[in-house]
């Protein structure tokens, strides 16, 4: 009788344990089971994360690069709309909007000393003919009724007293040559003289009042 209730016990242990090392075992799979779907949320959520991250990084605007500098007539700005937009200079770089201005004017003066400036505000009865400018050279603003919009002499408007307006800083064997860098003809002196002797146009140069040589190159005219 005793070894029958022994056996029994056995069977009882065995059973038990069993069910219980199957339990374990299931136990065991879920959890290696939800640890690896955390790990690829985890590694989703990081790749989502390095990925914003690069992206606020580098957002892939096309960002266009600062123009190169090309030969006068040729240089290119942008317009608040984004679109390309021409900026026309001559071989002075002199832009069509630009005016030469002098708080004074020829009157009997042989020569005068004139500055680039934009128009900001167009003369008037209300502004007795005077229209402001902004300097250049210094940024300055000046009232003036001095003004001339200018273009490059042609061979045929060099004619005896003629008003002209020549670059000052570029001087070559004692003759006035036009400016070389954007930079020289925006922040350089200019100066406004009448053609008084065309007998040197064989040799490249006029003479203005002042009895200063001229290069044929660095004559402007007065348009208006």
């Amino acid at each position: 009788m005793a070894r029958i209730i022994f056996v029994v016990a056995l069977f009882v242990l065995f059973s038990f344990s069993g069910f219980a090392a199957a339990g374990w075992f299931d136990n065991a799979v879920e959890n290696a089971v939800e640890r690896a779907g955390n790990r690829a949320v985890n590694e989703a959520t990081d790749s989502a994360y390095d990925s914003t991250k690069e992206k606020i990084k580098n957002p892939g605007i096309n960002t266009r690069k600062a123009p190169s500098k090309g030969a006068p007539g040729q240089n290119e700005g942008s317009s608040a709309n984004g679109k390309d937009v021409r900026i026309e200079e001559d071989e002075h770089f002199i832009m069509p909007d630009d005016y030469f201005i002098s708080e004074q004017g020829m009157g009997g003066r042989p020569w005068i000393y004139v500055r680039l400036g934009k128009m900001v505000t167009s003369p008037s009865k209300k502004t007795k003919g005077q229209a402001e400018f902004f300097q250049i050279s210094d940024g300055k603003s000046i009232w003036t009724k001095n003004f001339w919009k200018t273009s490059v002499a042609g061979e045929n408007e060099l004619k005896i007293g003629t008003l002209v307006i020549i670059f000052e800083g570029n001087s070559e064997e004692g003759i006035y040559q036009p400016p070389r860098k954007k930079e020289d003809a925006r922040g350089s002196s200019w100066f406004m003289a009448k053609i008084v002797d065309l007998s040197d146009t064989y040799k490249g140069f006029v003479t203005v009042s002042g009895n200063y040589k001229v290069g044929l190159g660095n004559l402007r005219v007065v348009t208006k």
